[in-house]
């Protein structure tokens, strides 16, 4: 750890760097306004990790107009206001991990249309507020994952155009809807294992027709409607966790043609919910791998 408490006004100037790496300092009270004076207009990259900032310094990224890259994460930020990014033009990557968010502004994000990159999770959110990420349109990847949130509110993704990743497994979530999904057109990746589902809605899934893989935890669940996977043609990675009171009915699978690998936690039940009704008639069972875990892997024939 090193031992700078604050970074004086103009201390950069005429210093042509690029990048700048303050982690693991304590700037308790924040930094000064005037502390990236001068360097505006080179500065790509700024790290101020583990610092004990109790917020986003606003004030001192006002100008740091060509920053690509802003690292935040182990801080002791607690909520992000309104707009608290200010107008970063260039930013395309955020990290906010591991901090202690608990409440975040609907225009937050505002004033950042390149940032292809945001990391929140390890938080303690425990909503996000609708159409927080409707301005970030160049968003491609999003990791919400270990916060405390309980419901995700419809339209809460929307703006979403060019997302692929999305993070949101070991949080509290109960139900699931297609609604809840809609506005990621290309998603890719989805994790949403380890949250205590009590409800799938039937065609959850539609609307992230793309979706290669797939990751959510049914423990809780009594059963899946049959549509649940419905448009998932592209989907080649399923893990349902464990099937532990689940009934998996007949044709549940019978959406997913180019599925690969099929997960389920190898429990007393697994194999009796394995059933040639789950998968579609046509399914090229040669390329199908179905994963016990963690007891054995066996393929179809």
């Amino acid at each position: 750890r090193q031992q700078l408490t604050q970074v004086p006004a103009n201390a950069l100037r005429n210093v042509p760097v690029r990048s700048v790496d303050f982690s693991r300092n304590s700037f308790r009270g924040g930094l000064h306004q005037d502390a990236f004076a001068g360097v505006e207009d080179t500065l790509k990259d700024l790290v101020l990790s583990q610092c004990r900032l109790p917020a986003v310094p606003s004030s001192a990224l006002t100008n740091l107009t060509n920053l690509s890259v802003l690292k935040l994460d182990g801080n002791a930020i607690t909520t992000l206001d309104r707009r608290v990014f200010g107008t970063m033009p260039n930013l395309k990557e955020v990290h906010l991990y591991r901090n202690r968010i608990s409440r975040i502004d609907a225009s937050a994000f505002h004033g950042l249309p390149r940032l292809e990159h945001l990391k929140l999770f390890e938080n303690q959110l425990s909503r996000l507020p609708r159409k927080l990420f409707r301005k970030l349109s160049a968003l491609v990847s999003l990791d919400i994952s270990g916060n405390r949130i309980r419901q995700i509110l419809p339209r809460t993704f929307q703006g979403l155009n060019s997302l692929k990743w999305l993070e949101m497994e070991s949080n509290r979530v109960t139900t699931l809807n297609r609604k809840v999904l809609r506005g990621m057109p290309l998603l890719r990746y989805l994790k949403l294992e380890s949250n205590p589902l009590s409800r799938v809605a039937g065609a959850t899934f539609q609307s992230v027709r793309r979706l290669n893989y797939l990751s959510l935890d049914i423990t809780l669940l009594e059963s899946l409607q049959n549509d649940t996977f419905r448009g998932l043609s592209k989907l080649k990675t399923l893990s349902l966790g464990e099937v532990n009171r689940t009934m998996l009915p007949d044709g549940l699978l019978e959406p997913t043609l180019a599925l690969q690998y099929f997960s389920l936690s190898d429990y007393s039940r697994t194999l009796e919910a394995i059933q040639p009704a789950l998968f579609h008639e046509n399914m090229p069972y040669e390329k199908l791998n179905v994963w016990l875990v963690p007891a054995h892997v066996c393929r179809c024939d």
